[in-house]
């Protein structure tokens, strides 16, 4: 093992320790650690500066998405918008937790149709936040169905843990594909699955509300005291201007955080016509979305530094040469069994562009072809993506939910890690693999 081999896996441990024991702030962990890190491992402060401008830039899109996005789901909330969107999902689902986890399944399928993990954390959490919260559902519960789903359906072709896989095994992603469809359809499953497992867990700690609450909240959900008072005319525009921006979120027509600056202008000159009134708000909506942009950069200050000294690379290097022998043959089988660990402090271009070349490169001298390799990596990684504090859209769903991203993976790792385990020895037994 090299010095910066074991100063980087020394960063990602103190990381993983100070993000899950909760002893400090993430935005502590994540800009000073690296820094540390690369000054330990010989690096200048210029160059350093460097590693951090560029990981910062790369979370600039992500943090404009957040801050415009929670702006115009609060403004949406505050008028009352989501209390009509509401009332039909609660016909819907009757008084069953069950079928509020099955709904939030099916939202966060039919949302990932676009490969997109931020469309569909969008299109997902906010409309459904609501109801866990009336219901007592804990808000975790909410993010770990949303992972399960995008891990579920992001090995589709134009998902980009797939075009990554076909790029690094110069394959078609049709051809990666069309080789675990069936797994996509038991990953599905199993979202499912979890969706009646934890429905048991919440309602034996108490979720659930009374016939007489289900029914006072299914009548009356749109009539509320709303925090914005707005004529019912202004009322139904907004809800046709959320559905609005939702559909362009799935047709992908614009980038999307200038979706939500258009969106959010529109509803602001429209609910709210003073302009003090509208900077009152805009500073009530940055109060909430400015910890998680702290976080956002903060992430960008890591990701640049463990990219930018090579560490991910060396790391990964490591990891493989450390296998013995005799696993050789199997080495693309040991690899998937960690790949939810793996992923959770590799990100995803790490993992396919760092990781993913040495595996076959090790895998081919003992016959094992590239794209076996991709198959079962592919499958095994996706289903723990958004566990992950290395990803963006972890942070995105994360911030959404109101849920702190130790609290994220301190509750839902051991579950998503179980899911890819399933989906392994499922690949095993029908012979993918």
């Amino acid at each position: 093992m090299t010095y910066i081999t074991a100063i980087g896996f020394l960063l990602i441990l103190g990381i993983v320790y100070l993000l899950i024991s909760g002893k400090t702030n993430p935005i502590v962990a994540f800009s000073c650690l690296p820094i540390v890190a690369a000054i330990s491992a010989g690096f200048k402060l210029a160059e350093i500066g460097g590693f951090v401008t560029d990981g910062i830039a790369s979370m600039v899109a992500t943090a404009s998405l957040f801050a415009f996005s929670i702006a115009f789901f609060g403004l949406m909330n505050d008028v009352g918008a989501f209390d009509i969107i509401i009332r039909p999902l609660f016909r819907v689902m009757g008084n069953s937790v069950l079928g509020v986890m099955l709904v939030t399944v099916t939202i966060a399928i039919i949302g990932h149709l676009d490969g997109a993990g931020a469309s569909t954390a969008l299109v997902t959490i906010p409309p459904m936040l609501p109801i866990y919260k009336k219901m007592n559902i804990r808000p975790t519960t909410l993010v770990l169905l949303v992972a399960s789903s995008v891990g579920a359906m992001n090995v589709m072709p134009w998902g980009g843990p797939t075009i990554r896989a076909g790029t690094v095994i110069n394959e078609s992603v049709n051809v990666i594909w069309s080789g675990i469809i069936s797994m996509q359809f038991v990953a599905v499953a199993l979202s499912y699955t979890l969706a009646f497992i934890m429905s048991y867990i919440e309602k034996k700690r108490g979720a659930g509300m009374s016939d007489e609450e289900f029914e006072s909240i299914k009548s009356n959900s749109s009539d509320r005291d709303a925090t914005i008072q707005v004529s019912k005319g202004i009322l139904i525009f907004d809800v046709c201007l959320v559905l609005a921006t939702i559909a362009l979120l799935v047709i992908d027509l614009l980038p999307v955080q200038l979706m939500f600056m258009i969106a959010f202008s529109i509803a602001l000159i429209v609910n709210v016509k003073d302009s003090k009134t509208q900077s009152k708000l805009l500073k009530n909506y940055g109060a909430s979305a400015m910890p998680m942009i702290m976080i956002l950069f903060a992430v960008g200050v890591f990701l640049g530094v463990i990219q930018g000294t090579g560490m991910i690379e060396s790391m990964a290097n490591s990891i493989i040469l450390a296998l013995p022998d005799a696993v050789g043959p199997y080495i693309h089988i040991v690899v998937s069994i960690f790949s939810v660990p793996l992923i959770l402090f590799l990100g995803t271009d790490s993992f396919y562009f760092g990781m993913m070349p040495i595996i076959i490169e090790v895998a081919d001298n003992y016959g094992v072809a590239a794209i076996d390799v991709a198959r079962v990596l592919l499958t095994t990684e996706n289903i723990g993506l958004m566990i992950s504090p290395a990803i963006a859209v972890t942070y995105l769903a994360c911030g959404l939910a109101e849920v702190s991203i130790q609290d994220h993976i301190k509750k839902n790792f051991i579950w998503l890690w179980g899911m890819s385990l399933i989906l392994l020895v499922v690949m095993l037994v029908i012979g993918i693999v």
